[in-house]
């Protein structure tokens, strides 16, 4: 059997389940004869050519699932950061590096998640038009998680801006 749409050989692999199996009238089966990357493909063809329905159905259906939403999206933002971070740390769990010695051995301050954050290690993230927060954690996983990233908590943050002048002059020192 071959995909409809493209002509492709259709397996195990590329065929899903669901399509070999579809129900019809009076139980009847009919497969539908397409392989997976067609069926994207259409779906996403659909979806751009409905844009507006579904931007609408969405703005109209936000409203009453507002919670869950959130809600779902906060607990990604923070299974991501969570990933993210753990890549950057110096040990396997999310820790700040600690640069200016400014932590005692056993402060909370040095492991609490809400206090921790990426930082460019060459500095000048605030003018480089680098996004921030979820959507700077989404663009480092997705880039495979790149060099030149750090976990320092606010306070290293702070101490690392005052000393590189990084607050102060539009050209950091190195």
């Amino acid at each position: 059997m071959q995909c409809c749409r493209c002509g492709v050989e259709l397996t195990d692999e590329n065929w899903p389940t669901y399509l070999r199996n579809r129900k019809g009238y009076k139980g009847r089966t009919y497969p539908e004869y397409i392989c997976a990357n067609c069926l994207s493909k259409r779906r996403l063809d659909w979806c751009n050519v409905n844009r507006k329905e579904l931007n609408q159905y969405y703005r109209d259906r936000y409203p009453d699932h507002k919670d869950s939403y959130d809600s779902s999206r906060r607990k990604h933002e923070a299974r991501l950061k969570l990933e993210v971070l753990t890549h950057y740390s110096t040990k396997s769990y999310p820790v700040c590096a600690d640069l200016y010695h400014l932590h005692l051995p056993n402060d909370p301050f040095l492991t609490d998640i809400d206090s921790l954050s990426l930082d460019l290690i060459k500095g000048g993230h605030r003018r480089s038009g680098i996004p921030y927060g979820s959507v700077l954690y989404e663009k480092l996983k997705k880039e495979g998680y790149p060099k030149g990233w750090q976990v320092l908590c606010f306070n290293c943050q702070w101490k690392k801006r005052r000393i590189n002048r990084e607050l102060f002059e539009k050209n950091p020192t190195p």
